[in-house]
């Protein structure tokens, strides 16, 4: 539910462009608030299975400063151009309002990537595979 961050790659112009979307949570936790002050001893969220434990409170973790799928949320961009060797060549950090298509597993793309099965359908808001 606490989805933080987002990644896309496109290939245009004989390039890779590498786009990463981090939940904007300075728009929403002013510096050195108590909620901040709690995160930066909290540092992270943890899930044991059983039980989450986030670092912010609930409504920022679940909602305000999740990407959840088919939700317009703030988020901060940073976009690499890569070359078709590897080489990277350009970057930059900009602000961005994303939205969130699929929540894909790591097993579901490895196997597209190898072009084993097709690649699933996006269903908004459905996890692609059965995977955490």
């Amino acid at each position: 539910m606490d989805l933080d961050q987002l990644e896309v790659v496109f290939l245009e112009n004989n390039e890779y462009r590498l786009l990463v979307a981090v939940a904007d949570v300075d728009s929403f936790v002013t510096g050195n608030s108590p909620i901040d002050k709690a995160a930066k001893i909290n540092t992270t969220s943890v899930y044991t299975g059983v039980k989450n434990f986030p670092m912010l409170p609930g409504r920022l973790s679940f909602d305000l400063t999740s990407l959840l799928a088919e939700k317009d949320r703030l988020a901060m961009v940073v976009e690499v151009h890569i070359s078709l060797n590897g080489q990277i060549y350009g970057s930059r950090i900009f602000p961005a309002l994303v939205r969130n298509k699929a929540k894909l597993c790591y097993d579901a793309v490895s196997n597209w990537l190898e072009a084993r099965p097709k690649f699933p359908s996006l269903l908004p808001g459905k996890k692609i595979c059965a995977c955490s």
